[in-house]
């Protein structure tokens, strides 16, 4: 498998080369073209599918499951329940409504302010291949310098998980417990990145990701990275999370949402498994994809990604 991926820049970048001596504009004009699709919703600050109306996604609840009766069958103003046969598992409407989820449990996370254009640390070749091509190339997560990478998001499915082990079945806490890469990663799919620092120039990214301060950051506009997305068709850019405890509020809250949405759309027990093994586990992707350990904070990374196979 080839360990990298072509991924055009977005039209009007606005690439800057910053340095320790110089600082020179430079603007490429690029028609962005993604040779993979990522299918993981990504969080867009003007995208109204993450208002909360519509990232809620569905309204039922067991008073759906009721209806006001009269007569012999009941008192009059008594609520009674009737049986309601468990349907079989639609597969697109269970993933649109848990990674809509997604954008809501991240919204204030991706709210927050940060540094609209974000630094991306190369050595002076990679520099001029990104100029003079008009394109920045992904990396095969395996290539990164985290050798962590997903294995610690993993142990934290993997601590929440155990705390919810009865909640969420036997089978699921026994699969992820196997694991030893995030639900698989490295080993039937991959993720290909593209890494930039959203803090601004620091010695320590000049150190370690520009040949030790004699090479080059370009600075990519974040909107326009963001728009070039379309909505995460493209691929997914998103902020990364460092904070160990928020990350497992994080799991515990795509948990909850499939635990509600599996008891509220009434499941056969048949497809309980199924449910939980490849449309949650989507679900936790999304969101597990974006935990680092915390000493990788002073990063301050914001991730370009797609994924091989396209539809991990």
């Amino acid at each position: 498998m080839c360990a990298w991926r072509e991924l055009s820049t977005p039209d009007e970048c606005g690439m800057r080369n910053v340095g320790p001596a110089a600082c020179r504009r430079l603007t490429v004009k690029s028609t962005l073209i993604c040779s993979a699709a990522f299918n993981l919703s990504h969080h867009s600050p003007n995208s109204s599918e993450n208002s909360t109306s519509q990232a809620t996604g569905f309204s039922m609840s067991w008073t759906a499951l009721c209806r006001q009766r009269h007569g012999a069958k009941g008192p009059p103003g008594k609520s009674v329940c009737r049986s309601v046969k468990p349907k079989a598992m639609d597969h697109r409407f269970l993933r649109t409504q848990l990674l809509r989820k997604q954008n809501l449990i991240w919204d204030d996370f991706d709210s927050a302010d940060h540094h609209k254009l974000l630094l991306h640390y190369t050595c002076p070749n990679g520099f001029f291949g990104i100029i003079e091509s008009g394109e920045i190339w992904c990396t095969d997560i395996r290539d990164l310098n985290d050798p962590q990478e997903g294995t610690y998001a993993l142990e934290v499915i993997k601590s929440v998980s155990a705390r919810n082990r009865d909640r969420v079945g036997q089978r699921f806490a026994k699969e992820v417990s196997h694991y030893r890469s995030l639900f698989g990663l490295n080993e039937s799919w991959t993720m290909y990145v593209a890494c930039f620092c959203s803090a601004g120039e620091q010695d320590y990214m000049w150190r370690n990701y520009a040949c030790e301060g004699r090479g080059c950051a370009i600075a990519f506009n974040y909107e326009k990275l963001l728009s070039g997305a379309k909505n995460g068709k493209k691929y997914a850019i998103f902020r990364v999370l460092y904070d160990r405890a928020a990350q497992e509020q994080m799991i515990e809250a795509t948990l909850e949402h499939a635990f509600a949405l599996e008891v509220t759309l009434n499941l056969r027990s048949e497809d309980h498994e199924l449910f939980w093994m490849k449309e949650v586990a989507i679900a936790l992707i999304s969101c597990a994809s974006r935990f680092k350990h915390p000493k990788w904070q002073c990063e301050q990374e914001f991730r370009l990604m797609i994924t091989d196979p396209s539809d991990a």
